[in-house]
């Protein structure tokens, strides 16, 4: 006996009335006898005769029904967990951060005291990583937390068109920062240093010089995998130090503030175990912002490594290879009284360099006009097309909702600045004391911890202007401005990034008296700043929860000299030029009328992306100025 496909879809729908029946239920389970003869054809029954329409509904809300409750199991067991991780990262003393207990708080205000115990070996360092969209770390500083399948949801998130904002916690990466493709002219640099040779790189502002050193450097340690101590990475400021991940020059060579001869600085530094010992190992010496190094140390420094290395006395620096950069058309030594003596009029540069390289490039501006005014201001030369293109440049910057950053040549106009524009802020105040520790010696530590980019103490409210301080990926990077549009927990955080209730939980006085939960721990109630950032070059945005880092300099075998931990922001309605020395701003307001120090208009009206980007107020041609010593010397250059 022949059997039709179209009776045995009918007996699929109607499953429910044989299981109804025992008689049907028994007859179902029995195999159908198919005739070994051909299967003659059947006029086939119309389909809507066959089906029962309502049982087909009724097993498709059964079957929704039963995918929602298995979602809702899923969503309890994710809230488990992430309370478990919060508990997890409160027991982590050592790398946890609690809110101060020990004093009250202010009037509207919520201060938190970042703790760093001593008791515990300070983390190694490690990659930034973006903040993830839907398991936050237990604390700040936490290990890895594994992501679970269901959290896999933006991973290929692409870009949508410009004038659709992107609004995301984790958005794509194509690559990490130390694989940015380098120049052919950087490439060459860096083939030559990898030889052993001893190079000094310039070049004007925003022409790769901070990403060809960080390129320097990683392949230096990978060189000298087995014995990275033999590299030591220096500055001649405490902020270039910071922002390459070492010391300044004086702190790694144990001589102060460098008072005396090289056979004083050198006995001092035999008494020194740990200086001594620091000299003999060295391979290489790699001194960012050399440009803001005095000739005279220079000379003296390169003396005293000849006698500390006694057994390579003839040779420049006693051996170590040099790795130099710097722009000395930017901010010059600091000296008292006489004009500076810049290091290329040192005794022993010509000496100790095999190679110099100017970088001619300039990746910063893409206006080849506004670059071309810039090479002029570098040098000192304002035609009078370029002042009437600065004069055009006076008037605010069209209204957007991050404001320019505004540059000062003095810290107290800076923080002035900053005070009063957080003051016209509304709400409750959230503050952030950083914890700071590290094995170097009290004095050395307060003198690094000083120059450092993190502040001790940092105050915001929502609608506050702050600026990121680190690099975590291609699109946030050290510099990149934004504004505070929140504050939440990481289990608020996690929640509004998988749509479980409202985005934005106020901030306001209400919900501040709102009774606390005393079981929670400190780290679940927590609350950390929600950042909104324009994404340097594009019309896009992203929005973060930012923890705390921790910044660090290490000395040999990877020991912690000097460690803080604090937010990577800083307030961004006002910046030092010396600070800004470094930085990218697409939208930046240059203030001239208290410009005393040759290079500083230069420096700071160079940190603009564009002409569109910038205004400057109380441009005078006088304003602008170079040392005539620094343009006789760019003269012997080459690129």
């Amino acid at each position: 006996m022949t059997q039709s496909g179209l009776r045995a879809i009918k007996r699929f729908f109607d499953d429910d009335e044989e299981e109804a029946s025992p008689k049907k239920s028994s007859q179902a389970s029995i195999p159908i006898p198919w005739s070994a003869s051909p299967i003659r054809p059947v006029r086939p029954t119309p389909l809507k005769n066959t089906i029962n329409t309502e049982d087909l509904f009724s097993k498709i809300k059964q079957a929704s029904d039963s995918l929602l409750a298995g979602e809702k199991e899923v969503i309890k067991a994710k809230q488990k967990l992430d309370q478990k991780i919060a508990e997890r990262g409160n027991s982590m003393k050592s790398r946890g951060l609690e809110t101060a207990s020990s004093r009250p708080p202010k009037r509207k205000s919520e201060v938190v005291e970042l703790s760093d115990s001593e008791d515990e070996p300070t983390p190694k360092r490690r990659h930034v990583q973006p903040p993830q969209a839907s398991v936050p770390p237990a604390t700040a500083a936490s290990t890895a937390v594994k992501v679970m399948p269901w959290e896999q949801d933006h991973k290929n998130m692409k870009l949508p068109a410009d004038n659709q904002p992107l609004v995301t916690n984790k958005p794509k990466v194509s690559k990490p920062l130390d694989l940015v493709n380098l120049s052919t002219q950087q490439k060459n640099i860096l083939s030559v240093v990898m030889e052993g040779k001893n190079v000094f790189f310039t070049g004007s502002a925003g022409t790769g010089k901070s990403v060809l050193l960080r390129r320097i450097i990683k392949e230096l340690r990978s060189k000298y995998s087995k014995s990275q101590d033999v590299i030591a990475i220096t500055a001649s400021t405490g902020i270039a130090a910071c922002n390459i991940g070492g010391v300044t020059l004086h702190s790694f060579a144990g001589v102060g503030l460098g008072a005396g001869t090289p056979a004083e600085l050198a006995a001092k530094i035999k008494k020194n175990q740990k200086a001594s010992s620091r000299w003999s190992r060295t391979k290489v010496l790699i001194i960012d912002e050399i440009s803001m190094l005095e000739g005279d140390f220079f000379d003296k420094l390169e003396k005293t490594a000849r006698i500390v290395r006694r057994n390579h006395a003839d040779k420049p620096f006693g051996g170590i290879q040099l790795v130099l950069t710097g722009d000395f058309f930017q901010l010059p030594p600091v000296t008292k009284g006489s004009s500076p003596k810049f290091a290329f009029n040192a005794e022993s540069w010509s000496s100790c360099l095999h190679h110099t390289f100017n970088l001619t490039k300039v990746f910063r501006q893409k206006d080849q006009a506004f670059v071309d005014i810039l090479n002029e201001m570098r040098r000192g030369i304002i035609s009078d097309s370029a002042a009437k293109v600065f004069l055009a440049r006076s008037g605010p910057l069209p209204v957007d909702e991050i404001e320019p950053t505004e540059l000062f040549p003095r810290r107290e106009d800076v923080d002035r600045a900053n005070h009063e524009r957080l003051q016209r802020l509304t709400g409750k105040s959230h503050e952030y004391v950083a914890s700071d520790g590290g094995s170097a010696e009290e004095r050395t530590r307060a003198n690094v911890l000083a120059n450092f980019m993190a502040p001790a103490r940092l105050v915001l409210k929502k609608g506050a202007q702050v600026m990121m301080i680190k690099n975590v990926d291609e699109q946030l990077v050290n510099g990149t401005v934004g504004k505070v549009i929140d504050f939440k927990t990481e289990s608020e955080w996690a929640d509004s990034q998988r749509g479980y209730g409202s985005s934005l939980e106020g901030d306001n006085e209400a919900d501040a008296s709102k009774p606390k939960d005393k079981s929670k721990s400190k780290a679940q109630v927590q609350k950390w700043p929600v950042v909104e950032w324009k994404i340097v070059g594009s019309r896009h945005t992203r929005t973060d929860l930012i923890r705390a880092e921790t910044f660090k300099i290490e000395g040999p075998n990877n020991k912690v000299e000097v460690s803080r931990m604090q937010l990577p922001l800083i307030l961004a309605w006002a910046m030092s030029i010396h600070k800004s020395q470094g930085q990218t701003l697409e939208r930046v307001k240059v203030d001239l009328n208290k410009v005393f120090e040759k290079g500083q208009a230069y420096v700071a009206i160079s940190r603009a992306t564009s002409l569109e980007g910038l205004q400057v107020v109380g441009f005078q041609k006088n304003k602008v100025f170079a040392h005539p010593a620094v343009i006789e010397w760019s003269k012997t250059l080459s690129s």
